[in-house]
C-alpha cells in the first residue's frame, strides 16, 4: 500500500500467543511508524484523496477534524 507518494505501509495480521484466534495481533508498519493492537478485524477509511505535503503530518483542520464516518472518498 502506497501512503502520501513513495511512503509505503505494509499491514500484517499475527497469529496470537496466547491460543486466542479470534483476537489475532496486527502490525501496520511504515517508514516512521510502528503500530500493533489486537482486534478481532479492523477497516480503515480513506476519507479524502493524497496530497503531497513538505512534512510527515496534517493538522487537524487539514484532516477535517474528529471524524468516525465509515464512508471514504470517491
Amino acid at each position: 500500500m502506497r501512503v502520501r507518494g513513495q511512503q509505503s505501509v505494509s499491514v500484517h495480521r499475527l497469529a496470537p500467543d496466547d491460543g486466542r484466534q479470534d483476537w489475532p495481533h496486527w502490525h501496520v508498519e511504515g517508514h516512521s511508524f510502528d503500530l500493533r493492537f489486537r482486534a478481532s478485524g479492523f477497516c480503515q477509511y480513506f476519507r479524502d484523496t493524497p496530497r503531497l505535503t513538505s512534512v510527515q503530518a496534517l493538522s487537524a483542520a487539514e484532516r477535517g477534524g474528529c471524524c468516525f464516518t465509515e464512508v471514504g472518498f470517491g
